[in-house]
């Protein structure tokens, strides 16, 4: 079942994973911070089209699917990318 959280949460993009936290109003009403390791994330797909780029975020265990839209997704994308390419790079030397 989606849920919209339009205008609530903070997405924070780093080299590490991914966070979403609630602004301040409403975080200790409903969610504590969420914090989703690179290496949890099965699949990170990106969607153009004329009006904006959106992501979607995938994990295995268990079975979740987020979406992210405009400057969120595209830093989301480029973070994961980059965090694969640095992964397999270690892995072959």
């Amino acid at each position: 079942m989606p849920v919209s959280y339009g205008g609530i949460v903070v997405v924070n993009v780093g080299e590490k994973g991914l966070a979403l936290n609630l602004i301040f109003l409403f975080r200790p009403l409903l969610h504590p911070p969420f914090f989703l390791p690179w290496d949890e994330v099965a699949d990170c797909a990106l969607q153009e089209s004329r009006r904006r780029a959106t992501v979607t975020v995938r994990t295995e265990h268990p079975d979740y699917e987020l979406q992210f839209r405009g400057v969120a997704a595209a830093a989301i994308y480029r973070a994961y990318n980059q965090s694969r390419h640095a992964k397999t790079n270690s892995a072959g030397g």
